[in-house]
């Protein structure tokens, strides 16, 4: 019986309900599903037939190390989902710039590299953006993720310097579709749309997290243009979450999720299985 991994992280070992039901529907297909921590030094990758990256839920705190473990399994060729060089793209949010390349509609952004000069009164004002959201280019879970404005933009400053010492950082155009409307997460696998989820930030909050959404079909054409956009990345992906807002009937890319987007398996009865076809199709 051949072995898959599903990579999670030391603060939670075990697997999330969503992705038990996922590692059940692929041992009903005869696949033995383990538990991994993806930075546990004592486990032999090279056992398993696949690993499929889950919850490895802090690799945004240790990027370093986790772009080492990918690039490992690379060099044992153990087969990794989604692909290896997907995941080092997909690890900065500069992919987002590739994406603009590829006439994809994103939140309007600017992209300031870890040491640049900047002042957010005048990126404010450059843009005429009311608001502006503030996050490092490797981030995940609103990690250093922060609202700005032209009133406050001057005692921000220096977090900004602080964080620009570090790493590279995103200044992005607050849409406020995610406050009237809510933010879109359509889940694909291997390409094709599975199921959806409209997500609602918390009252008093500018971000919309994993824990208040609602189960909703979206229009058909934003559909399509999610899948547009992952046409133009040629390598196979297991698995997708597309985040995003309808803005005048057009999907605006939030973000792009490959590596360990919360797959909300449970809110639909079918995904485990979509996802478990998806990944054994791979193998």
């Amino acid at each position: 019986m051949s072995k898959i991994a599903f990579a999670t992280f030391a603060e939670q070992p075990t697997l999330v309900p969503g992705d038990q039901l996922a590692a059940d529907a692929l041992e009903q297909r005869g696949f033995e599903v383990e538990a991994a921590v993806w930075d546990d030094s004592g486990i032999d990758w090279k056992q398993y037939a696949a690993v499929v990256i889950r919850s490895t839920w802090d690799y945004h705190l240790k990027a370093k190390a986790f772009k080492e473990w990918v690039s490992k399994l690379k060099h044992w060729r153990v087969k990794l989902l989604n692909p290896h060089d997907v995941i080092l793209w997909n690890m900065n949010k500069t992919y987002l710039r590739d994406l603009v390349d590829n006439e994809i509609e994103v939140v309007p952004t600017v992209w300031l590299p870890g040491g640049a000069k900047a002042d957010l009164q005048t990126l404010l004002a450059q843009k005429d953006w009311a608001q502006a959201v503030v996050k490092p280019t490797i981030s995940a879970s609103a990690y250093q993720t922060w609202l700005t404005n032209p009133q406050t933009a001057a005692q921000d400053n220096p977090r900004l310097r602080e964080m620009l010492a570090n790493s590279g950082v995103l200044v992005q155009q607050f849409m406020s579709a995610v406050q009237t409307h809510g933010e879109w997460s359509l889940m694909f696998f291997n390409k094709q749309f599975s199921h959806s989820v409209l997500k609602h930030p918390d009252d008093g909050d500018f971000r919309v997290g994993d824990h208040n959404e609602t189960v909703d079909l979206p229009p058909a054409a934003l559909v399509e243009q999610a899948r547009a956009i992952l046409d133009t990345i040629e390598l196979p992906l297991a698995y997708t979450r597309v985040d995003g807002v309808e803005v005048d009937g057009k999907l605006v890319l939030m973000e792009l999720e490959l590596i360990e987007p919360y797959l909300f398996l449970e809110k639909h009865p079918a995904a485990p299985d979509r996802f478990a076809e998806a990944i054994a199709g791979m193998l």
